[in-house]
């Protein structure tokens, strides 16, 4: 509902919006002034106990619209982000980097003097009519302040502070970075790809090959000797497959032959003589 000319206040403070049950909220685009949304009646006598007799609820206007005030200041705060998301927040000290809401709750003061003897009256009879349950007397009202810029209202009492960041916009190609600046994907060197038992990587990412401390630099670069070759570069030869079995047949077959010959040379010096 929009507000009247004495409520709006001075262009430089801030804009006081009343949020009322019925009406519709119109139009306001001024971001550089906070936005003050609350339920407050327009003075104290409004908000007497003869006012709410024309109604058989016992809630002031100021705690009924509480609901709407809340799905009101959802909507601009989601409205605002967005637009900021895609028309961006603009350059130097007006730049826009989010929404600051600060949340303030309060008790409305009713003027209750000419209605006290009414409403014991009206205590007395609930109570003899077996209702208990303890009536709601008092009247909490809400205000939200919304701004571009922190206010340090948090400090005040009987107020909360939250704020919505803009999502910050980052160029993920390199010519957008800076000299300083490391994407996610560079991998640091784990090593500096030297010496034994230590490993490097290369400028495309990828791991070099472990060096030992028989391994040979060549134009910086560390190469591992083949196990399959000797200390002098040569390749070893491999022995045929059964080779060892047959060196080992060969040498059972003549160690039988000598033992043999000798038996046929001890037998032969003792038939002699």
């Amino acid at each position: 509902m929009a507000p009247t000319t004495d409520e709006a206040g001075p262009s430089s403070g801030p804009h006081r919006m009343r949020i009322t049950t019925g009406g519709s909220v119109q139009a306001y685009d001024h971001p550089n002034r906070p936005l003050i949304l609350h339920t407050l009646p327009y003075s104290a006598q409004s908000a007497t106990p003869a006012s709410k007799a024309q109604t058989r609820s016992t809630l002031l206007p100021c705690t009924l619209a509480t609901p709407k005030l809340v799905s009101v200041a959802e909507v601009i705060k989601r409205a605002y982000i967005e637009r900021l998301n895609t028309e961006g927040g603009g350059k130097g000290k007006n730049r826009a980097v989010g929404i600051w809401q600060y949340t303030r709750s309060g008790l409305v003061e009713v003027d209750s003097s000419a209605g006290d003897e009414v409403e014991e009256g009206q205590g007395l009879m609930r109570v003899l009519g077996g209702r208990t349950k303890p009536k709601m007397t008092h009247h909490p009202y809400l205000e939200i302040t919304l701004s571009a810029r922190p206010l340090g209202l948090e400090s005040e009492r009987d107020t909360t502070c939250q704020y919505l960041l803009v999502r910050r916009r980052r160029n993920r190609g390199k010519a957008g970075r800076g000299e300083g600046d490391a994407s996610a994907d560079e991998v640091p060197a784990v090593g500096d790809g030297r010496g034994a038992g230590r490993v490097g990587v290369d400028e495309a990412g990828q791991r070099e090959a472990p060096t030992t401390s028989a391994g040979i630099e060549t134009d910086g670069e560390a190469s591992v000797k083949n196990p399959a070759e000797g200390v002098d570069g040569r390749k070893k030869m491999k022995a045929a497959p059964g080779g060892d079995a047959k060196k080992r047949k060969a040498a059972s077959v003549a160690s039988q032959e000598d033992s043999a010959g000798k038996r046929k040379k001890g037998a032969k010096s003792r038939s002699g003589g």
